[in-house]
């Protein structure tokens, strides 16, 4: 501090931090529907985050954020962050109890004065004050699921689409959403046709009859992207095949076995010999009739 004014230090390890948060989310894979791609709102070069749908921030918030800054932040910095992405997760869950929400309202007080210990006053705008009221509107309302915005946005979006005039938007979104009405309505007469409403969806999970291998290698839905190969490590493929045999209903008997005797070898030792013994004796069955 020199003459009232305060000096910033400048930390050579900032744009190294934020591109590895960036990179985090630039590389990360959600189930299909969990959230939009974030990889394309991503700008590595300028390590900046941008383009977020209010959706995508909801995950951010709940999920990534304390994924993205693990082993980034300092310790005082990560576990605020954490206590408040936990807030926004038991607020937003199914079920709610009053005592619960009690607590969250004793505890998001806590967690923002430990906010206002670390960061800016910049940074505690009206929307951050707004926790504080967050589970006191659920103790009125009820969960979140049934007040948001989401599907109200994800409406409006849709009639956004159909407008062809701009300077009649209100008449575009009517004609669109009538001739969509009418193009369904016709399309429950075309028996045998794949219109857009009766085809299959992007991932369809429908499962393959005609597979008639081990059930744990059933294959369900599509795969997406390009695959990719690389080698396991021993360790890997030790777990690999407990898995397998852990979770394949042909080996229910085995594992049964296994669980009986008093073996001190693990799992997958025990198979490879119980299946060469059983092969062994067949061959000597075999052999002895045919010599027979």
């Amino acid at each position: 501090m020199e003459s009232g004014i305060f000096l910033q230090h400048y930390t050579p390890c900032l744009r190294h931090k934020r591109k590895k948060v960036c990179k985090f989310l630039e590389n990360l894979k959600v189930p299909d529907g969990y959230s939009s791609n974030i990889s394309k709102c991503i700008n590595l070069d300028k390590r900046k985050i941008y383009g977020l749908k209010t959706h995508d921030c909801h995950v951010l918030m709940e999920q990534l954020l304390p994924l993205a800054i693990r082993g980034v932040s300092i310790p005082k910095v990560y576990d605020v962050i954490v206590k408040l992405s936990t807030f926004f997760k038991d607020l937003c869950s199914k079920t709610l109890k009053v005592k619960d929400l009690e607590n969250l309202e004793r505890e998001i007080i806590v967690t923002l004065c430990e906010m206002e210990k670390i960061f800016l006053p910049s940074f505690f705008t009206i929307m951050v004050h707004l926790c504080l009221h967050l589970a006191t509107k659920a103790k009125i309302g009820g969960p979140v699921q049934y007040r948001w915005m989401y599907p109200i946005e994800r409406l409006l979006h849709r009639f956004k689409c159909y407008v062809r005039n701009k300077s009649r938007s209100e008449g575009s979104i009517a004609e669109g959403y009538i001739i969509e009405e009418c193009m369904y309505f016709c399309s429950k007469y075309l028996n045998e046709i794949e219109t857009k409403f009766n085809q299959l969806e992007r991932n369809d999970d429908a499962e393959n009859d005609d597979y008639k291998g081990l059930s744990i290698f059933a294959s369900s839905g599509v795969p997406l992207g390009k695959a990719k190969c690389r080698s396991l490590s021993e360790e890997e493929l030790t777990q690999v095949r407990e898995y397998v045999l852990k979770n394949c209903d042909e080996a229910q008997t085995y594992l049964d076995e296994y669980e009986e005797s008093t073996s001190n070898t693990n799992l997958v030792d025990w198979f490879r010999d119980r299946v060469f013994f059983k092969i062994k004796c067949s061959y000597f069955l075999i052999t002895s009739v045919v010599l027979v």
